[in-house]
């Protein structure tokens, strides 16, 4: 059974390594860090049944956690590069079926951004928007409002211009230049598809914004990418040239899902994230609590270099 355990645990490690996901096993692979701790008490029990090889396939695990999952622990705060501008911005994923919509609404009012990103937004959802202190606080509105889950919304005390659907793989997503202090920022509000529904999709989409980052003068990506670093379809998302915002200014592990789950007590893997082109830096990065929703919300400071 130990040596089972083992390689079990061995086996998700490689498949995160060569990006293969079969299956449920994109879940499993998410949940990689969670699972990866139990090298640890496994590594106990090889050692008091005096099992050498076990043993040491065990501490290469508990290596492999602190290699791949220290970093991701984020390093904190960082100070503001003289001469920037800092945006406060706010991701969002609603939850399409949220019954506590007006406590989180009134969360999002508190945490006072100046561009805010919404995922799962459905009509009932725009209407309570409307409703709420915040439609007339964020007076510059784009996206669409859709069932099931399948909207997003940016809500801007800021102007935006260029205001364009753009096809994502399986998906349409907003993306719209803010206009700050620091000059023009190309926002894009992503919500992926879940890959335990297609993956296949899931893919593809992270494949286009890969491609779509390419093309945008310093993009800002934020939202709910159904992703962690541990699929590779979003490290390669990040290797073109994106800084994931927790590891540059994270604090603590970051977790946003799940989140009011009875059975997980506390989210345990961050599938939602700020990402950043050049000319931008993540600066500060908390989750909040998102009454109602499945996901915690993500609170960021955005340093924008002056232009030129």
């Amino acid at each position: 059974m130990l040596a089972a355990a083992l390689i079990g645990l061995a086996d998700l490690v490689v498949l995160r390594t060569v990006g293969w996901h079969p299956g449920p096993t994109v879940v499993l692979v998410s949940l990689l860090p969670v699972l990866l701790l139990a090298a640890a008490p496994l590594l106990v029990l090889a050692l008091l049944l005096r099992t050498r090889a076990l043993a040491v396939v065990a501490v290469v695990l508990c290596l492999v956690w602190a290699l791949l999952y220290v970093p991701e622990l984020g390093h904190g705060p960082q100070v503001v590069p003289p001469g920037w501008t800092t945006v406060r911005v706010v991701s969002a994923n609603l939850l399409y079926a949220n019954d506590r919509l007006d406590e989180e609404l009134a969360e999002l009012a508190a945490a006072d951004p100046d561009v805010i990103v919404l995922q799962e937004v459905t009509a009932e959802h725009e209407d309570a928007l409307a409703a709420s202190s915040l439609w007339s606080r964020y007076p510059e509105r784009f996206g669409t409002a859709r069932r099931w889950g399948l909207g997003s919304l940016v809500l801007s005390r800021l102007p935006l211009e260029d205001e364009r659907l753009v096809e994502v793989g399986g998906r349409t997503m907003p993306v719209a230049t803010v206009v700050t202090g620091g000059g023009p920022v190309s926002l894009v509000a992503v919500h992926a598809t879940p890959p335990v529904i297609r993956q296949e999709v899931w893919r593809s989409e992270l494949v286009d914004l890969a491609e779509l980052a390419r093309e945008l003068d310093r993009p800002l990506l934020v939202g709910d990418f159904n992703a962690t670093a541990d699929h590779r379809p979003f490290r390669d998302l990040l290797d073109v040239g994106l800084t994931d915002g927790q590891r540059a200014a994270g604090t603590g592990w970051g977790a946003t899902w799940p989140s009011g789950n009875r059975w997980v007590p506390v989210p345990v893997v961050r599938i939602d994230h700020v990402l950043t082109g050049a000319g931008l830096e993540v600066t500060s990065l908390e989750v909040g609590e998102g009454v109602g929703s499945d996901h915690r919300p993500l609170v960021a400071e955005v340093a924008v270099a002056p232009p030129g």
